[in-house]
Formats: C-alpha cells, structure tokens, sequence
C-alpha cells in the first residue's frame, strides 16, 4: 500500500476528469499586443498564455548558440527534451509533437537551420486548442522578417564510435528583396552501426502446453539514412496580404531497421536441436507536397486565412524472415509491399480581436487514399480513404490577471475500405483558465476532449506472417476513440531560481491497442478497441541561474503511472524519468553537459519499453560567422541498451536490444555568411501552413 501513495496523492491533485476539449489562445497574428508584453516584460523573459508560455531567449543565448536547435536546448524550457546527437525534440507527456515556425509546421531541419539572431521568441503550446487539430503540443519559434540581403549557413553535427557513426548536416539559404523572400533548406540524416544485438526470452502457452524460446543475439548491421528538402516563396504587403508558396521533398531509406534486424540462435524448453534466425527489415519512403498560404487583413484587427496543401507518399519494405534447423530443414516468410498515398488538407478561418476578446471561425477538411500492395507469403491490396470535415470556432477572454478560454469543434469522420464504410460525428468542447496573481506566481488549469481515428495500418484488411506459428491481422472493424486530457500547473519565476510543476492526466476511452488470441494453431496479434488507458504524470522542472546569464542548470525528475484496462487485461506500471541539463559559457567559450532519460520509456496496452539513460559532453568556441564543437557521447555507459516487455498472457517475452561500447567522438560547426545591406526588420506574420501527411498506411510484420 505504501508504494502507491505518491500515485494516490497525485490522483487527489489532479481534477476530476471531464468531457472538454481542446484549449489555446493563439491571440492575434499581428504582434502588437505581444510586442508590448516583451518590453514591459524586462525582469521575467516568459509571457504568459493560457495554452502554455512564450519565452524571450536572452542577448547571451543568441550570442552562444549556433542554431536553432541549439538555443532552444540553451534556453532549458520546462518540458522540453532536445537530443543534440539526433536533432530530436520532444516535449513531456506528448506523443504528437509539431515543430512550427511563424506558426507554419516545419521539420527539424528546418528548426536547426534558424539563426539565433533572428528568433523573437519561443512558444510552448503544452494545451493546443482548436487552432491546431490532433497536436499534443506545440513549439513554435516566432522570427523576425528582413526586408533586404541574404544568408547562407552551414551546420553540422558527425559522430563516430566504434563500428558506428551518426550525422546531422544542414545548409540554409535566404534571400529578401523587399515585400519578398525567398528561403531553401536541405538536410542530411543518417547512421549506422554494426554491433547491434537482440535477445528474446519468451513463452508460447498453447492450449495443452507451454514452451519456452529462449534466443541468444548475434551482432547485426543497422542504419538509416534522411533527406529533407524545403524551398519557399513570401510575399508580404504589411496590412494587406501574405502570401506563402512551400515546396517540400523527404527522401527516407533504411536499409537495415534497428526493429526488425537480427540473427540469433533459437533454442526452445521441448527440443535440444538450436535453430538458427535471421531476419531483415529494408524501408524506403519518397515525400513530396506542396503548400499555399494566403492571409487578407481586412483591418488592423480582423483577418481571412485560407490555405491548402497536397502531398503523396511512395513507400516501399520488404521483410525477411529464415529460420535453419541443421539436419530438419528450415521455413522462409517474406513480406513486400509497395504503396502510393494522397493527402490533401484545406482551410479556411476568420479571426477577430475586440476589446478584450479574441475570436477564431473556421472550417478545415483533410482527404487521404492509401493504396498498398502485399506480396511475399501473404498477398492482398488495401485501399483505404479516409476523410475528416470540422468546424471549428475559438473565444479568448482575458480581463487583469485572469484569462479564460473556450472552444469547440465539430467534427465528421468517415474511413472506407473494400464495401466496409464507418462514420462518426463528433463534438470536441475544451475549457481553460489561468490566474497570474503576480510577475513571479502562476497558475493554470486546461481540459481537452478529442476522438482519434485509429492507424490506418492497423485498420488495414490484410494477414502478415511474423514467424511460423504467429501472424498479425488487421482489424476493419475499428472505432474511433475518445480521449480526455487535463492539464494542472503551478509556476514560480525568479532570476536566480524558477520551477513549474507540471501535473497531466490522459484518459483514453476504448483506445486501440494490441491483443492476442490463438486460432487454427496459431497465435494471432491483433489490435482492438480496448476498455481504457489511463496516464497520470507529474514532473517538477527545476532551473538554478546562480552565475546570471552564465550558468544555467535544470533538473526535470518526472514520475509516470501507467493503468492499461484491455477486454481481457489489467496492467499497471510505474515509470521514473530523470533529466539534466548544464549549460556554462565565458566570453567566446561554451560548455553543455546533459543527462537523458530514455526519450522511450514508456507504457502502452501489454508493452513496456525501458530505454538506458543517455549523456552528452560538449564544450566550444563561438564566433559572429563560425563556431567549432567536440565533445563525447553516452562516455559514462559502458553498455547500451532498449528492452520491451509485452504482458500478453498467451506470448509473453522480454526483447533486449542493445550494443557495447556505446561512446561516440563528437564535432559540431556552423559557418554563416550574410550578404547585402540588412534594412530594418518586423516580426514576421504567423501563418498556419499544414504539414505533408507521413504516414504511408503499411503493416509491417515485426513482432
């Protein structure tokens, strides 16, 4: 009883669960009013809103960092994780995170490739409301808009151990010319390693016996490589227009998934005889789409945004699956499939400000095909569409320390495949409130209510073999489900010290998660609408600044308490994380030490994932056109490792991923070069552009 009273004390704090959806005060798109706050705002560099915080980054964080990325790591916000080694960013508590700049989405890529200099601010939209459909959270770095001259930058990041090497290279360019601007962005991604290792211990209970496989890992080759490509047109007329055109173009290949790559020697609880495995998993993807954008200002406080994106996905993977008995024989199982998905998202939206109101009106539509071909053991075609209307309105009141905010969507959803058709009509409420009784105290309160339409991988209608004697199947029969999140925080602010308490509660009703059955002498996996999942999680996040604008150190320790309810399972499961965060710099020279939680750890229907701790050593010197850093990579872990646990009653195992001699040599740079004459600069407009769609719709056939 004792180990669950930090749980049951938590659950005391956290408010009752309630059907309200979606809370944000995007405010207005002219800065105005924000603008005011960053002057009279001098003491604490965070504003205030009641879907998160925006955050002003100091004249030091510019001056130090080199990259987009880079300053938002400096910046040590609450919640959020940057890892230096992967340009992955991720934020506490959400899955969907959506990277923005000037409010239009955008990759990391593009993130990295921001100048310090030219970024205002960074918002944090922990609560996103109407304005940003299925997101869990929001970063949105807001920039200044050149009139005149041009940039070309260069960023780089190249790590190599022994047997791997991993890097993140970039290369910038704009262009401005009065009302216009023209900006192109590329980046590398890409890693590899050949001392990778997977072990599997599992149970099979079939009907009158239960045997045991026990599987020993050999080293294997992984690897993965990434392209991504944008190039953007602007026009602005101040007061009158903007207009965006955005091309894109992704390019991902993996040659050998780190899931679903791996040889090993198999040997079971009912024979003495060792079976050899190997197996293989090759994907590639090519994403192209392209965006337009286009705001009227019908005056100084009131707007027409209209915007339209399409995208298509050409997808491809093959599995390979052996195992080799000497002396008995052995058994092939491969799956090949090739797909080809169209997206296209439209919107439209009115917004108003008045007094101390602001108001959002609009209508947003998103079309989907998927078209995947399986071949191999398995063969089938699946098209799948898939559709999704709203309207949607947003009202913000805010009146001397108290903001209030409201919104509603109403949504049709509807997904098609083969003679099966399912519709659903949905209303999404959401309520938020926050009370600033002073420049140092805050408190904040939010519910969202949203339905989410299952994978439509998961909803495909189609059998791939995963080994003999076990499949999985896709599930036509899938219904949306419905999902509660209520968000409670509590902020105190001082230049020396500040901590935000960050306290989450996520109820997902009849999620879709996996379950297992066994049918004609095999175990089949097979994911179902479940009873519920439940996420209770609070995280104090803790920033010391005892040398002013020179040493910043964060802690960010979080405690997760999982509770999965299948048809025919209950699980719970408690999950600590710990995070680090020590950033120093002296004149030209910088420091930054971090420690890393697992970005994986997590719980979710019967699997458990468990990721070993990362840490990262870097130091540096920086200058206005260039900057040079080394540093060491995961020097204090001797042995890397991911393990998965699955609670399945009928299979359960424990898969354990890991390599040695995890350390890596570090080297980052940055070269910048501007050119022409720099005239004054304003904020650049948010804009709301749609991301391309990314999901191709595949099945694979891992465990």
């Amino acid at each position: 009883m004792l180990k669950n009273i930090p749980v049951w004390a938590l659950l005391w704090l956290t408010p009752p669960a309630a059907c309200f959806s979606q809370t944000c005060n995007e405010g207005a798109d002219s800065l105005s009013v924000i603008e005011l706050q960053e002057v009279v705002v001098k003491v604490k560099p965070v504003i205030s809103k009641i879907d998160g915080n925006s955050y002003i980054p100091t004249g030091v964080q510019k001056r130090t960092a080199v990259s987009g990325l880079d300053l938002l790591s400096k910046m040590q916000l609450p919640g959020i994780t940057v890892n230096p080694l992967t340009a992955a960013i991720t934020a506490a508590g959400s899955a969907n995170v959506q990277l923005r700049i000037n409010g239009a989405e955008a990759s990391s890529s593009e993130i990295a490739a921001l100048r310090p200099n030219d970024i205002l601010r960074i918002e944090h939209h922990d609560t996103p409301g109407a304005r940003y459909a299925d997101a869990d959270a929001v970063i949105d770095f807001i920039t200044i808009a050149r009139s005149s001259g041009g940039n070309i930058s260069a960023e780089g990041m190249n790590a190599v151990g022994s047997g791997k090497w991993a890097a993140f290279d970039n290369i910038a360019a704009t262009y401005n010319h009065g009302p216009s601007s023209l900006a192109f962005n590329a980046g590398l991604f890409g890693m590899q390693r050949d001392n990778w290792v997977r072990d599997y211990e599992e149970t099979w209970h079939y009907p009158h016996e239960s045997v045991t496989r026990t599987e020993t890992g050999q080293p294997v080759e992984i690897g993965m490589r990434a392209v991504v490509a944008t190039l953007g047109y602007t026009l602005r007329r101040d007061q009158r227009y903007l207009l965006n055109i955005k091309g894109s173009f992704n390019l991902n290949h993996v040659p050998a998934k780190e899931e679903g790559d791996r040889h090993t020697m198999l040997v079971t609880s009912n024979s003495t005889t060792p079976t050899e495995i190997t197996e293989h998993t090759r994907e590639t993807s090519l994403n192209p789409s392209l965006g337009v954008f286009y705001r009227l200002f019908i005056n100084r406080s009131q707007s027409v945004t209209a915007n339209i994106t399409g995208s298509y996905i050409g997808s491809s993977a093959l599995h390979t699956y052996r195992e080799e008995t000497a002396g008995v024989g052995g058994a092939d199982i491969v799956s090949d499939v090739t797909g080809r998905k169209f997206a296209l998202f439209a919107e439209a939206y009115y917004q108003i400000r008045a007094a101390n109101f602001n108001i959002t009106a609009g209508a947003r539509h998103s079309q989907s095909r998927a078209d995947n071909d399986y071949t191999g053991s398995e063969t089938a075609r699946v098209i799948v569409n898939r559709a999704e209307s709203s309207a949607f309105g947003e009202l913000n009141f805010n009146t001397g320390a108290f903001n209030l905010l409201a919104n509603l969507t109403a949504s049709r959803l509807s997904t098609s495949q083969n003679s099966l058709s399912r519709q659903k009509f949905a209303v999404n409420p959401g309520f938020g409130a926050d009370w600033e009784p002073s420049n140092r105290l805050r408190l904040r309160y939010n519910m969202n209510l949203t339905h989410r339409q299952p994978p439509i991988a998961d909803m495909s209608d189609v059998v791939q073999t995963v080994q003999p004697g076990m499949v999985k199947r896709g599930n036509p029969s899938l219904r949306s489900f419905r999902v509660i999140d209520q968000k409670l925080s509590a902020s105190f602010y001082h230049p020396i010290v500040s901590a935000d308490l960050l306290i989450d509660y996520r109820h997902e009703k009849n999620p879709v998660m996996t379950s297992t059955s066994f049918s004609r002498n095999r175990f089949v996996i097979t994911p179902e609408n479940q009873v519920s999942f439940q996420e209770l999680r609070s995280e104090l996040c803790l920033t010391l600044r005892p040398w002013a604008d020179h040493l910043s150190i964060a802690l960010s320790p979080s405690l997760s308490r999982y509770f999965s309810h299948g048809n025919n399972y209950r699980h719970e499961r408690g999950i600590f994380h710990l995070g680090v965060n020590i950033d120093f710099n002296y004149g030209n020279f910088t420091f930054n030490g971090s420690l890393m939680t697992g970005a994986a750890n997590s719980m979710y229907g019967e699997e458990i994932i468990s990721e070993k701790d990362m840490n990262m050593l870097l130091v540096g010197y920086k200058q206005p056109r260039w900057s040079i850093q080394a540093g060491v990579f995961n020097i204090f872990m001797n042995r890397y490792s991911m393990t998965t646990e699955n609670l399945s009653a009928l299979t359960p195992y424990i898969s354990t991923a890991h390599c040695n001699k995890n350390a890596y040599a570090v080297v980052k740079f940055s070269v910048n070069v501007d050119f022409g004459r720099k005239t004054a600069h304003s904020d650049a407009p948010k804009q709301f552009d749609a991301a391309p769609d990314t999901d191709s719709g595949i099945m694979n056939s891992l465990k």
